[in-house]
């Protein structure tokens, strides 16, 4: 059966897809994405799909209902319906595992379009947004360094300040992009589940001893 779709998807899906800056591609598909590039036929849907060079910015649109628990999507509408983003890059997304449905959005309520949030009043706003995010995280992978032992790469200032940390009698977290394991860092034993770290990571902090603890971040 074909998917059925309102106007004001249609004519808000329309007006994105004209509004595409010159050094972006844009394409209007009907149905939605997910976070991994997939697309679903889901009805009354339609996404517009952005590509520059290695980005790709995917904006589903979605219609808002009249009932009482549709009071917050429509405090955020945009052009009469909601704009909830993807930004993908080397077949990743921003979005945390088991945190977040979007991770950009075009809102008409000036108190929601602040950058911190990646909530943007306008569609040139939002993919020079999404394209410096990218440009920022592909610098911060060209110099990340991976941590012995762990899998978790850092910027290499991390082991000066974990060091200083430690011996402090701090601890220090390695965390998940969203929900997944996590590693706390300490010179103390707590319990029979700390396990000693990698004598690598060890000489590279220049501090020993260092035990780790498994956290489960969900």
């Amino acid at each position: 059966m074909a998917a059925t779709i309102s106007e004001k998807v249609l004519s808000a899906a329309a007006a994105l897809l004209a509004q595409c800056p010159p050094e972006w591609q844009a394409v209007q598909v009907l149905g939605s994405m997910s976070m991994f590039g997939d697309e679903w036929p889901e009805e009354n849907r339609a996404f517009v799909r952005y590509t520059r060079e290695d980005v790709v910015v995917v904006l589903n649109l979605a219609p808002i209902g009249t009932g009482r628990w549709d009071k917050f999507a429509r405090s955020r509408a945009y052009m009469g319906v909601t704009v909830d983003g993807d930004t993908l890059l080397d077949g990743g997304s921003f979005i945390r595992r088991g945190i977040d449905v979007s991770c950009c959005s075009l809102h008409t309520a000036k108190a929601e379009q602040r950058a911190d949030c990646h909530a943007y009043g306008d569609l040139a706003a939002l993919l020079a947004g999404q394209w410096e995010r990218c440009q920022n995280l592909k610098q911060r992978r060209a110099t990340a360094v991976p941590v012995p032992g762990l899998p978790h790469k850092v910027q290499p200032q991390w082991f000066d300040t974990t060091a200083a940390a430690l011996r402090a009698g701090q601890s220090v977290s390695l965390l998940p992009h969203g929900m997944g394991t996590g590693y706390a860092l300490s010179m103390r034993k707590d319990n029979r589940w700390d396990r000693r770290a990698d004598a690598a990571l060890e000489t590279k902090l220049g501090v020993t001893p260092v035990f780790i603890r498994q956290l489960d971040c969900d």
